[in-house]
Parts: structure tokens; C-alpha cells; sequence
């Protein structure tokens, strides 16, 4: 089930990153605290963050998702789901 939540988070745009915690009006930076090369969104954290890579690479390895969140899949990742 957290599984589930998760995912309906990341669809929903529901996660607070802090690209879109900017645009809510918070006075923060917008960027990646992890890699600092680019703003922090749901698809840069989830997908295109060197740690976010990883993180995939390991779920992939370990076949704890199915193969289309696979983090050599073209799609971005909210398109995905």
C-alpha cells in the first residue's frame, strides 16, 4: 500500500520538491540539494538526479518494480505512470 501512495503522490504532483514548493511561494532555493546542477522537480529528482538514477538502477536489479519504471525507460517518469 505505501507503494501505491507513493505513486499516487508522484502523479499527483503531491510530493514536496522544492521546485514546487517555489511556486507555492515558499522563499527557498529551487535546486537539486542532491547533485545542485539543476531545479528540483518531481521528474529531475525521480529520474534525472545521478542519486535518483541509482536508486532506479537498484529497484531495477532487485526487481522491486515492474519494467516500465525501468530508469532506462525514455518515458519521463510522470508520463509513465
Amino acid at each position: 500500500p505505501e507503494i501505491k501512495i507513493f505513486f499516487w503522490q508522484i502523479c499527483h504532483q503531491a510530493i514536496p520538491v522544492r521546485g514546487t514548493l517555489l511556486k507555492r511561494g515558499l522563499s527557498i532555493g529551487a535546486g537539486c540539494r542532491v547533485c545542485l546542477s539543476d531545479i528540483e522537480s518531481i521528474d529531475h529528482l525521480f529520474s534525472k538526479c545521478q542519486l535518483g538514477k541509482k536508486v532506479w538502477e537498484l529497484a531495477d536489479k532487485h526487481q522491486w518494480f515492474p519494467k516500465q519504471f525501468s530508469p532506462n525507460s525514455d518515458h519521463q517518469l510522470t508520463e509513465t505512470l
